[in-house]
């Protein structure tokens, strides 16, 4: 919405204006506001079916909100063959499943003929996102004259030779996302579909201004040698490459307009050399601003060429992980996260990048109050700090150190309003939804609730809170652990914790 527009909104809620009295747009931010989760903003906190039943204004504010994103899963449950046509104009993405994922139905096929017909009719339909392992080829050729801005395929299989056509048909297409299953069939033709995800790349990439894809499917040099105009963002997820590796200075080279870059590879059984970001002293990244790296290498020369501009930088450690119940991948290749000393040389290094807002470090062990006062020195304009111990699933020890000795350092940030912090917290086992809850998890409960009280009161800008725990019960992509993270309310003197539980998922929440 227009920048007027919202101030001349929040002026009237401000103001103390007559319920009756609000304008369209006041009432979009009440709706906003209720819905929308703050640890997490793509994703819903509150159902507002209830809120729009309140009166006629807030409904009609309220529905863009309710129908802007749908699944074709709902579809198969109601047992209906199309969302009803009153809801049309307000569907701007669909999310197309082949099968559900969730609960005792998990794994139950899901229909997807009808959507050839369906999705046409959508004439505000702008992104489109494919949970299939393989892609029939009626739909796609249905959804080329759509005038999508995004299609993302996730978990595919791309050895379907109608795919770059369909594509290389959307004029208006601007962001991508090409990924792959963890765990891929073998009957998949691999050389095939590198040549097709080449061609794909080669159709698409002048008008790209976001590419997501995973490594399985692409070569270093294919990047390297493909010119990318408008690309603004770039996510490499999966695992790295096959090829022989090359420094990521040379990778982006054609990618002028690159500003948001993240190499979110993970760690696995398969045999890959290791990820190189510099390894020439002459070289250089180009003009970022958000830069996130995993399983960095010490030796990496990255450390003394950070881009001078950047804003958000993030070093992680990503593994995979298989299975509801499997806790951990042995020896992963390449996994590494920050020991004690390297956590330190980074953090010197951020204090030359004046305009760092955000910073996310993963430790191999919790982080530590020295740490913490070296991070309040060198980047004392931070808004947003994820500390996270690798493998803390493994961890169950009580932490040496009192709570007051974190609080004190980061006291120093002033303008702090997420803080996501790994502490030792002793044993940790999540409740399990299929047998007794623990005595532990009541315990640890009530740790953490004393916990964000003494956080939230000394750091009064803070908005955000969480603390990390270990979720064995729902492993999902590249951790076994979720961020048990709240909102924090003020009022007056008055001080509340609005809770969440939040699951990791290959990153997608953070980019």
């Amino acid at each position: 919405m227009p920048h007027s527009t919202h101030e001349h909104a929040l002026t009237q809620l401000n103001s103390g204006s007559k319920f009756y009295s609000l304008d369209y747009i006041a009432f979009r931010l009440i709706c906003e506001f209720v819905y929308l989760d703050p640890v997490s903003p793509k994703y819903p906190k509150r159902d507002l079916c209830l809120i729009s039943t309140a009166c006629f204004r807030l409904r009609e504010a309220s529905l863009p909100l309710i129908f802007n994103e749908v699944h074709n899963l709902r579809l198969h449950r109601e047992f209906v063959s199309t969302w009803p046509s009153t809801i049309w104009p307000y569907i701007r993405k669909v999310h197309v499943h082949d099968k559900t994922h969730l609960g005792k139905m998990r794994d139950v096929p899901v229909k997807v003929n009808n959507l050839d017909v369906l999705l046409p009719r959508l004439n505000n339909l702008n992104h489109l996102v494919f949970h299939l392992e393989s892609l029939p080829e009626a739909l796609l050729e249905a959804i080329s004259p759509i005038p999508l801005k995004t299609v993302e395929f996730l978990e595919t299989r791309f050895d379907i030779h109608c795919l770059p056509g369909v594509l290389s048909r959307m004029d208006h297409l601007t962001s991508l996302a090409l990924t792959v299953m963890p765990e891929r069939s073998p009957d998949i033709d691999t050389n095939q579909e590198f040549e097709i995800v080449e061609t794909i790349l080669r159709t698409v990439a002048s008008r790209l201004r976001r590419l997501e894809i995973s490594g399985d499917l692409i070569q270093f040099s294919t990047l390297a040698q493909i010119n990318w105009p408008e690309l603004h963002t770039l996510c490499m997820v999966g695992h790295v490459p096959s090829s022989r590796p090359k420094p990521f200075s040379v990778v982006i080279n054609h990618m002028p307009s690159l500003r948001n870059l993240h190499c979110n590879f993970s760690a696995g059984h398969i045999c890959r050399q290791p990820t190189v970001f510099l390894s020439d002293h002459g070289a250089n990244l180009p003009d970022l601003e958000n830069l996130s790296i995993s399983n960095l290498r010490h030796e990496d020369l990255l450390i003394d060429h950070l881009p001078k501009n950047l804003r958000v930088f993030r070093i992680l450690a990503l593994r995979d992980i298989y299975g509801i119940r499997t806790f951990r991948l042995q020896n992963p290749q390449f996994y590494t996260a920050l020991d004690d000393d390297n956590a330190l040389r980074w953090v010197r290094a951020v204090a030359k990048l004046p305009h760092l807002i955000e910073l996310a470090l993963t430790l191999e062990q919790p982080p530590s109050p020295t740490l913490l006062e070296l991070i309040a020195e060198s980047c004392p304009k931070l808004q947003t700090l994820e500390l996270e111990q690798a493998e803390f699933e493994q961890n169950n020890r009580c932490s040496a150190y009192s709570m007051e000795m974190f609080v004190r350092p980061l006291s120093r940030l002033k303008d702090l309003r997420k803080l996501l912090i790994t502490i030792e917290i002793g044993p940790h086992d999540v409740w399990d939804p299929f047998s007794f809850p623990t005595s532990t998890y009541v315990s640890v409960d009530v740790d953490f609730e004393s916990a964000w009280k003494l956080f939230a009161e000394n750091l009064p800008g803070l908005k955000t809170i969480g603390f990390l725990f270990h979720n064995r019960n729902r492993v999902q992509g590249p951790r076994s652990c979720v961020w048990n993270a709240g909102q924090i309310n003020r009022y007056n003197s008055m001080i509340s914790i609005e809770r969440y539980l939040h699951q990791i998922c290959c990153l997608r929440l953070r980019i």
